[in-house]
């Protein structure tokens, strides 16, 4: 009985020097509520994805593979558009939740993301108010509002483990950091990719306790053998068509090869890619592109520069980004911008706590929030 009042009063202790954190997060739910749980319940939510990932969720939840005959006349396994275990993983909520299911997944999601960040820069820097502040400027970030408008993405609730993954490198927690790379690849066939770049990143960043060096070589050749095998092998031995169904980066080419061949022979054409619509695909497609590099510099972008790893995990989703066909995914709609909601205050954070004086600091702090 002693030991476990102890405990208790260890964790409401433990909690109370954290309140200003909790509250600030609590503040962002409550936002997040009323922008995802309104929008749904007037009738303004999307039925793809949010409404066949829902009906997904609910097939998992009752034993059946869900298929893709909600949005195509074929009949193939959901798995074959977008490898996707997060449904399933989520589905014996729809018991309790029903509709609403995925929507206050994504939300908690976010709200432990912003912990994550939170939690992050405490380790290599305690100091609570600019941890706050910054953990503020992830929440706060203007891709992270477009998410909870009108769908749910399974990309979004694996980009929020990214600063607890990042947490545990650092403490040397290496089953801990295992589990949340399996978290994030499975949601979505091609973040394997993107993990394989932010695992090598990492090795630049300050180690702490670390995990080796040689561990983390392997989380991220984990990452892009687990992708490279989904997307050639497994969706199109599940597809119909025995084709992968989303390769929509002709500015690249139609193949592996092409892409090699296309990156060496005319790198100017694809770098031009990243900030002009070379192709033509929409009225406004260079603004729309410049017009997310200049919020993103706004909110923060410009500490990538200084701090090269997490410049170089952002680069992948850049790319994705911007060099795919369609102009939706160029500029800050949709889910296309979480991402850097994870990466841009930790950059931001890198920063900021080489500068001596701890008001320069704060005030370092505030002034991004605020452009944020």
């Amino acid at each position: 009985m002693t030991e476990a009042l102890t405990h208790t009063r260890t964790i409401g202790a433990r909690l109370r020097a954290h309140y200003p954190a909790l509250i600030v997060t609590a503040v962002f739910v409550v936002i997040y509520c009323l922008i995802s749980l309104v929008n749904h319940s007037l009738y303004r939510t999307y039925a793809l994805d949010l409404g066949l990932y829902t009906h997904s969720a609910w097939k998992y939840a009752h034993f059946m593979l869900p298929d893709r005959s909600l949005f195509l006349v074929n009949r193939d396994l959901l798995l074959a558009d977008h490898f996707d275990l997060h449904l399933a993983l989520w589905s014996p909520l729809t018991y309790l939740f029903g509709q609403w299911t995925l929507l206050i997944v994504q939300i908690v999601a976010v709200a432990m993301g912003g912990l994550g960040l939170y939690r992050f820069m405490m380790e290599v820097h305690p100091d609570r108010t600019l941890a706050t502040v910054l953990m503020c400027c992830g929440l706060a970030f203007f891709g992270v509002y477009p998410v909870f408008a009108f769908d749910f993405h399974s990309s979004v609730v694996a980009a929020m483990a990214l600063p607890w993954y990042l947490l545990a490198l650092r403490q040397g927690r290496l089953v801990r950091s295992w589990w949340l790379l399996a978290f994030m690849v499975i949601a979505k066939e091609n973040i394997g990719f993107w993990m394989f770049v932010v695992a090598l990143a990492s090795l630049g960043l300050p180690r702490g306790a670390g995990i080796k060096r040689w561990h983390v070589v392997m989380q991220a050749a984990v990452a892009l053998t687990w992708s490279t095998l989904v997307i050639s092998v497994v969706m199109p031995a599940l597809s119909g068509s025995g084709q992968f169904q989303h390769n929509h980066y002709s500015v690249l080419g139609r193949n592996g090869g092409e892409i090699i061949e296309n990156v060496f022979t005319h790198p100017f054409e694809v770098f031009r890619a990243f900030f002009m619509d070379v192709q033509g695909r929409h009225p406004e497609g260079t603004s729309i592109k410049l017009e997310f590099y200049f919020l993103l510099l706004l909110s923060g972008g410009w500490a990538l520069f200084k701090r090269w790893p997490y410049l170089l995990m952002c680069a992948p989703v850049i790319a994705q980004k911007m060099l795919h066909d369609n102009a939706g995914m160029w500029g800050c709609f949709a889910h296309y911008c979480v991402e850097f909601s994870m990466i841009v205050p930790l950059a931001v954070f890198g920063v900021v706590i080489t500068l001596r004086q701890r008001w320069l600091k704060l005030a370092m702090a505030w002034i991004t929030l605020l452009f944020s």
